[in-house]
């Protein structure tokens, strides 16, 4: 039976660009410039949220990591460079695992990255963790409770950054069409309850071609307080908030960094 996989191949001299290109034009993140290869234009791999939280904590040195989403691998290089060890990245889409490997070969980053789903990962995993790094995730999660209960239970402190449904996005219909009222509901987990929020991720009844949502086709917002309150009921009542803006496009975010008082 033939393989559903096309190979293709590269017959000039092996470099870090043809790494690169096997996914040419897929890249949003542009390498630090001493990699000397060109992907995206993002200046991801010089993200400031890494060197805050490293300022908030005294330092990542030999603290271990559990990052969620590493996406294409650019927070996990800087918490190598901050010395954090070990670090473990658990990804879900199968390019932009591939891409991580890439930038880990081409940037020598010292991290091990897993290919499967973050909540299975969590449920099966008996390890634990100085610090879970979680962001671009939770608004991804038909069950955020549960995520944000999982990595309460992997670790003492977690740095998250996401999006929250607020009234901005209830009263702008228009810019905001992917949400649907209609679909809103109350969930329970272990005594606790908020109103989820139905964010659809189908354009005309499929994906759009730049899609880096999660593996369902849809997701459940939280609001911000309802976050920061379900975090706080976990134990992790130290709550330090980064960020709160409105003016991403897709909706309004926040940053916070969270730690049990004995963590």
């Amino acid at each position: 039976m033939p393989s559903p996989v096309k190979p293709t191949y590269f017959t000039g001299v092996p470099t870090a660009q043809a790494a690169v290109d096997i996914f040419q034009g897929a890249w949003k993140s542009a390498f630090p410039p001493g990699a000397g290869v060109k992907a995206g234009i993002a200046p991801n791999f010089a993200d400031r949220r890494v060197q805050w939280v490293a300022s908030e904590l005294g330092g990542l040195r030999h603290r271990s990591v559990l990052e969620l989403g590493p996406y294409e691998g650019y927070i996990t290089y800087q918490l190598d460079r901050l010395g954090a060890a070990p670090v473990v990245a658990v990804e879900a889409s199968n390019i932009s695992y591939l891409k991580c490997l890439i930038a880990k070969e081409i940037l020598g980053i010292d991290a091990r990255f897993l290919h499967g789903d973050i909540q299975s990962y969590m449920d099966d995993t008996t390890e634990r963790f100085d610090l879970c790094w979680a962001t671009g995730v939770l608004y991804h999660q038909v069950d955020p409770l549960t995520l944000l209960r999982s990595i309460a239970r992997v670790s003492d402190q977690m740095f998250v950054w996401t999006h929250f449904y607020d009234e901005m996005i209830a009263t702008q219909t228009d810019r905001y069409p992917h949400f649907d009222a209609s679909r809103d509901v109350d969930k329970e987990l272990a005594g606790f309850s908020c109103r989820h929020y139905y964010r659809s991720y189908l354009y005309k009844g499929e994906h759009p071609p730049s899609f880096s949502g999660g593996s369902n086709p849809f997701a459940y917002w939280l609001s911000k307080d309802d976050i920061l309150r379900y975090v706080a009921e976990l134990g992790l009542t130290d709550i330090t908030v980064r960020s709160v803006a409105s003016d991403h496009s897709a909706g309004p975010t926040m940053s916070f960094l969270a730690a049990r008082p004995s963590g």
